[in-house]
This record gives structure tokens, C-alpha cells and sequence, in this order.
């Protein structure tokens, strides 16, 4: 049997069109959010009757980084070992994610609803 090739993930994009994001994120947004995060639920599930998303910018963002924190880093030292993704990737992705943060603060829209 083959073993499956892990999915290299070089920046944010790699990052949120991976599988392991989208197992991430519909779990997130499944029944659970309406435990963890009611508002938002809510808010999503009035939004997808005219096909919108109803999460904000900055509760994407907060996904990103929570999915990001999920993520096991692997310590140059030791390579061999098992993780998912390299600390100097982990930082430009961290870095990628504020700066986008930083541009919805400046133009207002962090609060803005998805559309």
C-alpha cells in the first residue's frame, strides 16, 4: 500500500486550500460553532440563504491563525521527525496573515461581512 504524500505547504494560500485546512474549517463551521461561537452561526446560517458566507474578515483571519497553531512544527535540529510544517514557513505564514489583517483594519472592512 502507498503511503500518501504529504501536502508541502509553502504560504497562506497552500495554507487555506489545503485539505487539512478544509477538514479545519468544515468542522469549525459545522455543528459545533453553534456551541462554541452562537452569533456567528447564526449569522452564517442566514447568510447562505442568498448564498453568502456571514463570516467576518476577522473571524476568517482568526481561523487562519487557529489552523496555523494547529499545525506541529518541525525543529530544523531534527528534520526526520515528524511535523507538518517548517518554523521559517510558519513564521512567513504568520506574517502573511497579519498583513492582511493590517489591510481590512486600515480600509474598515475587518467587521465587514463575507460575501
Amino acid at each position: 500500500m502507498r503511503e500518501k504524500k504529504k501536502e508541502e505547504i509553502k504560504n497562506l494560500d497552500d495554507l487555506i486550500r489545503s485539505e487539512g485546512f478544509q477538514y479545519f474549517d468544515s468542522d469549525r463551521r459545522g455543528n459545533q460553532m453553534f456551541l462554541d461561537d452562537p452569533k456567528r452561526a447564526k449569522r452564517c446560517y442566514d447568510a447562505a440563504e442568498f448564498g453568502s458566507d456571514g463570516s467576518t474578515h476577522r473571524e476568517i483571519i482568526q481561523d487562519w491563525r487557529d489552523y496555523l497553531g494547529t499545525l506541529r512544527v518541525i525543529d530544523p535540529e531534527f528534520p526526520e521527525e515528524n511535523g507538518d510544517i517548517l518554523e521559517a514557513i510558519c513564521v512567513a505564514i504568520t506574517a502573511e496573515i497579519d498583513a492582511c489583517e493590517e489591510w481590512h483594519e486600515k480600509n474598515g472592512s475587518l467587521e465587514k461581512q463575507l460575501g
